[in-house]
This record gives C-alpha cells, structure tokens and sequence, in this order.
C-alpha cells in the first residue's frame, strides 16, 4: 500500500510540474500578443477614386492612432507601454543608466546624452522605465570629475564614437517603514566614427561579420565595439 501511495503521489507531482509549464507558456504567449498590441497602429482612411474604364486614386487621407494603455492594460497589466520620451522619469532613468555606462566603461574617453529615442514603462513592485537613446564621444577623458562632466562638449562629428544603449531604472517600493531599494542596468553598443566615401562599402562588409565584444565589467554593462575597417590597398601604378 505505502509503494502505490507513492506512486499516486509522484504522478500528481508530474501533473502539478506540466500543468504549472503549460500555464508558463500560455502567458509567454499572451506577454508575446501584448508586446505586439502595444506596437500595433490603427486608423480611419478617407479615400477619393475616379471611376470610368477604369480606376484611378484621387487622394487619399489617414488617420492613424496607438492601442490604448487601456486596452493593453486589459490584455496584460504588468505589460511594458510606451511613455512619452520628456517624461521626467525618462530622463531621470537615461541620466542614470548613461552614469553608469561612463563609470564602468574601460573606453577613454566620457559620453555624454544626445537623444532619447523611445521609452516604455511598466510596474513590478515599483515603477520600471525602460529607454533607448543615444550617445556621443565628448572631449573630456573617463577620468573627468564628476562635477565637470556636464561642461564636456562633444568630439568633432568625423572624429567622435556614437553609441546606441537601453538602459532601465528600477525603483523597489517596500510596505511603510521600511527603505525603498533602485537599481539601474545598461547595455550600449558603441560604433566607430565616420569614415571616408572609399571605404563606406567596406565598412558595411564589416558589419555583416560578428562584432568584438568587450565586457567592461561584471556587474551588468556591456559594450559592443564594431571593428574599424582596414583601408583599402594602394592602387597600383599604371605602366
């Protein structure tokens, strides 16, 4: 009796264990449907044709608007949803995110904020900002004091690195009485200046190869380095 007890027991453990991973990956699915929604675009179209032996288009005019927050709030509470870029938390979490890059980052010289190209919010016991800007190379070394760093001017656009990053800000809000908690993660890719017309083509074959990666540090930051390409060789002389 004790062996077919167990047994019982165990084959409602595995029921437990495929039930528990198919409700995992039905919400993976509704978070996939939801990212999507959020991304999605709808509209009302006026259009104006001219009829005779055959059709032509006159004009045509649209009117396109974003899924409602609440509508995805319907589909999927804890979902990411866009927030407008002047947010001031926006900002709040570029700032932080781009400190952190420029702290951690063995590159030489410091970065500084040049454009805030979308952002996305969501709560997780706390509000999360999710941003992707970019950034440029200023004059000043990594090693600039803190307090000088906002009168670094950006390098001459030849000669300057651009970098695309997402960054996050978390803020971890506890019961009262009790300290709230942040944290702050950044992942940017770096690219190299601008180059000559001749070898514009080279560059975008070198792009299509994989990137060097250099891991500046151990606590979150990545930065990717795409390689600078080589010149091409000397013509030869014509006899």
């Amino acid at each position: 009796m004790t062996g077919g007890r167990g047994q019982e027991d165990r084959g409602q453990q595995d029921r437990g264990q495929t039930t528990g991973g198919q409700k995992t990956e039905n919400r993976r699915i509704a978070d996939r449907r939801t990212v999507q929604i959020a991304k999605m675009v709808y509209g009302k179209c006026h259009v104006s044709v001219h009829v005779d032996s055959e059709v032509k288009l006159q004009s045509y005019t649209c009117a396109l608007r974003k899924v409602s927050d609440r509508d995805i709030l319907r589909e999927c509470s804890h979902c990411p949803k866009p927030v407008d870029v002047n947010d001031p938390h926006v900002r709040e979490a570029a700032n932080l995110s781009l400190e952190k890059f420029n702290k951690e980052s063995r590159l030489g010289n410091h970065f500084r904020l040049e454009k805030i190209t979308k952002a996305r919010g969501e709560r997780f016991y706390g509000p999360i900002y999710i941003v992707d800007f970019i950034i440029v190379e200023t004059v000043c070394s990594n090693n600039t004091q803190p307090d000088a760093v906002k009168d670094c001017p950006p390098m001459d656009c030849q000669f300057a690195h651009r970098g695309f990053c997402v960054g996050s800000h978390r803020k971890i809000r506890f019961p009262v009485g009790q300290k709230g908690n942040s944290s702050v993660e950044v992942k940017c890719e770096i690219f190299e200046p601008q180059v000559s017309a001749s070898t514009t083509v080279m560059l975008l074959l070198q792009r299509s190869r994989p990137m060097q990666r250099q891991d500046t540090s151990t606590s979150g930051i990545s930065t990717y380095i795409r390689p600078r390409p080589r010149p091409p060789p000397p013509a030869s002389p014509v006899p």
